[in-house]
């Protein structure tokens, strides 16, 4: 319960033999299976130093984690704004990358790049089907909870506003997800002390 665990060991070992004494160095590496198995993949450094100092005595947590990182296409990344600029500056990145990334940043609480990385994927949208569309809604949806992460209310509120018009066209105004939106906007306005809005 005080923190991730793992052992490695240099062990100095001199054989003899006829031809006379032999020295090797050993090294010995107790650690995750899950970290091993990263290996092949070329990715055991970088998950660990991602992993190591941040899930403290829950294995389960770490192997999950582990999954969603070894998902991604980076081979060596060595901290989480390193990961976001990588896959944010390649065109090979896909929107399912990016929303797998953005649930690993949320779950390991790096919420700056999770922000990076929602107004990423609000632009793509944008490009791909207009600044009104339903899928623009969703991006926007998404992306208010971010800047809610970060404390910033303003852009919070800003996001649902925008979102509000494309969910009462794309569902109707009476319909629970416009309510859902109405309900973040809410949450907005309370964070910003507009208590009458």
């Amino acid at each position: 319960f005080n923190g991730y665990r793992d052992i490695m060991m240099n062990v100095a070992v001199e054989v003899d033999t006829p031809a006379g004494k032999i020295s090797h160095l050993c090294e010995l590496q107790i650690h995750l299976t899950a970290i091993k198995k990263s290996e092949p993949m070329h990715k055991s450094h970088a998950v660990y130093e991602f992993f190591r100092s941040f899930f403290l005595g829950n294995p389960d947590a770490v192997e999950q984690r582990l999954d969603m990182f070894c998902a991604l296409p980076v081979d060596d990344v060595n901290d989480a704004d390193e990961l976001v600029e990588v896959m944010l500056g390649s065109e090979a990145t896909t929107y399912g990358q990016l929303c797998s990334l953005c649930d690993l940043l949320t779950s390991i609480q790096e919420s700056a790049g999770v922000v990076k990385v929602r107004e990423a994927i609000l632009a793509q949208q944008e490009r791909a089907f207009g600044g009104e569309s339903e899928e623009v809604g969703a991006a926007l949806y998404d992306l208010g909870p971010a800047h809610s992460d970060l404390g910033d209310h303003a852009k919070f509120r800003d996001a649902f506003e925008r979102a509000l018009p494309i969910f009462e066209r794309e569902h109707g105004s009476e319909s629970a997800a416009v309510a859902g939106v109405l309900n973040e906007l809410g949450g907005a306005y309370s964070g910003l002390g507009d208590y009458a809005k």
